[in-house]
């Protein structure tokens, strides 16, 4: 149930509030807009991480549940590799969607 709390923020945030409302502002090659969409996928990713680190910390029968805050480091690391590259996430992953819909698998 912890992946379910920590999984419907994290959906919200990239798949309804970034591409309703940032889209005009992530919608083009350059330095702002990678930073733009990839600090929200970076926020979605800390978010749920965080919500089900503290699902498993509820549990008193689970030691050392420090150990699933360290994904967050490695996000980290890929979110300032990214946005130092200048690779858009938001507009691979809607290029991505927009191929799934012109091409549904048979």
């Amino acid at each position: 149930m912890s992946h379910l709390n920590a999984f419907f923020p994290m959906l919200v945030l990239i798949h309804v509030l970034l591409p309703l409302i940032y889209i005009p502002l992530i919608d083009y090659d350059g330095f702002i807009a990678a930073f733009i969409g990839n600090t929200v996928w970076f926020a979605g990713l800390v978010y749920y991480v965080y919500i089900t680190f503290l699902g498993y910390t509820a549990l008193p029968y689970l030691y050392r549940t420090h150990y699933f805050l360290y994904p967050i480091t490695f996000g980290f690391i890929f979110y300032v590799a990214t946005v130092t590259a200048c690779w858009n996430i938001s507009r691979t992953a809607f290029y991505i969607y927009h191929v799934r819909v012109e091409n549904p698998p048979h």
